[in-house]
Parts: C-alpha cells; sequence; structure tokens
C-alpha cells in the first residue's frame, strides 16, 4: 500500500471536507476568492533565498447590499474606503513577506455582480459605478453582488530554492495568502471570474525564462509535493488552524550560459590537462609548466 506524507493527508482531509459540506460544518465561513496581476520582478537572489516583486492582490466575497453605503461621500461617483466600513474584512496577509515597501501600499475598492445564467466559461465581473449601484442594484433582491478589495505590494519575499537538478531547474516563486480569520470563518480559493496572471513585461533577465504560473488552493491545482493547505494548530495559541493559497511564478534557468561559459570551459581544461603525459617523465620541468598555465 502506498504510504502519503502528513502534508498530503493533511490537503486531502481539508478538500474533502470543504467541497462534501462546507455550509453544513461552517455556515458562517466565508469563500475569499484571490487572484494577482504581477507587475514586475526585479531580482531572483538565489544565495539569499528570497526575490523581489511587484503586483496587485484581489479579494472577492460575496456581500449583502445593506452593508454598503454608497453615500459615505455623496460628492464623489468613485468607491472608496468609507463605504465599505460596515463590510466584512478578509484581512488577507503575504505569508512569505520579509520586507516591504509601504510607499507602494495602496488600498481600493470596487463593487461587480457576475450573470450567472450565461453558460460562459469565460464569464468575467460586471463593474458598477456608484451612481449604478444606487439607481439599479441597490433595491434589487434579485442581483447578488461582491466586493473586490485590491492592495497593491512590493517587497522581498521568501522562497525556498531547489538546486538539486542545476543548471536545469525549474523554480516556482511562491506568493502566500492568508487570512486572519480562521478555517472556520473563511475558506481562500482562487477567482474564476477574474484570473491571475503575470506581465508578459515583469522579468527581464538574461538568466531566466518565465512560464504560466500555477495555482495552488483547495479547489484548484494541488498535488502530494504541494505546500500545506492548511497551518499547524502549534503555529497558534488558540489552536486554531488557517487556510492559505499560493501563487508560484514558474521560472526556468536559461542553461546555455552556465553550459558555455561555465561547464565547457571547465571540460576544456581538464581535457588539456592530459596534455602532460605526453612530455617525458625526465621533462619534470616542461610537465610543471603545462600544468601551471591550466591552473592560471
Amino acid at each position: 500500500m502506498n504510504r502519503i506524507s502528513e502534508d498530503e493527508a493533511e490537503n486531502r482531509h481539508f478538500v474533502s471536507q470543504l467541497e462534501k459540506g462546507r455550509n453544513i460544518s461552517y455556515p458562517d465561513r466565508r469563500d475569499l476568492h484571490e487572484s494577482f496581476l504581477v507587475h514586475n520582478i526585479h531580482e531572483v537572489d538565489v544565495p539569499r533565498q528570497r526575490f523581489h516583486a511587484l503586483f496587485n492582490v484581489y479579494v472577492s466575497w460575496v456581500e449583502e447590499k445593506v452593508n454598503i453605503n454608497p453615500d459615505a461621500d455623496p460628492s464623489s461617483d468613485a468607491w472608496s474606503k468609507d463605504m465599505f466600513e460596515k463590510c466584512f474584512d478578509p484581512e488577507l496577509r503575504i505569508t512569505n513577506c520579509m520586507e516591504w515597501n509601504p510607499d507602494e501600499d495602496e488600498i481600493w475598492y470596487r463593487v461587480v455582480t457576475v450573470d450567472k445564467t450565461q453558460k460562459v466559461k469565460c464569464n468575467q465581473y460586471r463593474h458598477m459605478s456608484v451612481s449604478e449601484f444606487k439607481s439599479k442594484i441597490k433595491d434589487n433582491n434579485n442581483v447578488e453582488v461582491s466586493v473586490i478589495r485590491a492592495q497593491r505590494f512590493q517587497g522581498w519575499f521568501e522562497e525556498d530554492f531547489e538546486m538539486k537538478d542545476f543548471p536545469l531547474e525549474v523554480q516556482h516563486l511562491h506568493l502566500g495568502v492568508m487570512s486572519r480569520w480562521d478555517e472556520t470563518h473563511a475558506a481562500i480559493s482562487f477567482d474564476r471570474y477574474q484570473p491571475s496572471t503575470v506581465s508578459s513585461q515583469a522579468l527581464s533577465s538574461q538568466e531566466w525564462t518565465m512560464s504560466d504560473p500555477r495555482l495552488f488552493s483547495y479547489r484548484d491545482d494541488w498535488d502530494e509535493n504541494s505546500l500545506r493547505l492548511l497551518t499547524e494548530k502549534a503555529d497558534s495559541a488558540s489552536g486554531v488552524r488557517y487556510c492559505k493559497a499560493y501563487f508560484a511564478i514558474t521560472l526556468s534557468r536559461k542553461a546555455g550560459n552556465v553550459l558555455w561559459n561555465i561547464m565547457f570551459i571547465m571540460t576544456l581544461v581538464g581535457c588539456f590537462s592530459f596534455a602532460t603525459f605526453a612530455l617525458p617523465p625526465s621533462d619534470l620541468g616542461s610537465r610543471l609548466s603545462v600544468v601551471l598555465t591550466l591552473v592560471l
């Protein structure tokens, strides 16, 4: 019988619990749907096990219309933070952030709807203005609205790089997300109506190439090698556990630079060292000069 790791067992149990009866077990649990927009990956620092990035995090959830107050700022037709004071606060944080730039920290809100009657695979949100919400949506009980909270981050993020397959390795730059609400109140997965993307100009590097990102959550791409989707009970003073999700930027090393500029040169030096065997054993000076020349 195949044995599975403790992490995989925890992930399987958590996913099964959410998919088969989360509303029965925890009726107050909210589904938080997140997405990422990565603008720039400024640096990948393998020796220090970290990378520097600039990105937006969007989290959406279904909200009661009565909690949204569009009259909090009557002079503006743009959504502001004051209009959402009574709404649910997801309290998301990036789990592997080492150092962040407060100058790039910015938060904004949007109100959206989804027409679920359309059987379109790539259905997207329809954004509403404040005036449209007040005139058409606020008193319409047949329309379900969601709130999107967006936040911009820039900083250094911790990553465990795997060098076993160097120089042909593939690395994942993880951005971990966790709510301050425990698993009984919040379950995090990736948004199906607003897909996560990475800008095609995000990475300008002579060392790495970028591929499609991977999404790790209870409703997305996870396997036996995935990171934990739940925190340990020992990590919390109260013993509660928190749901986690990961956005993984996929990088692969450009092996040609290493193969030609390092490995090929070292192979040539090693091959040339056999030239000493072509000289007579008695000609010690010539043999030493060949070896020292190769060393230099």
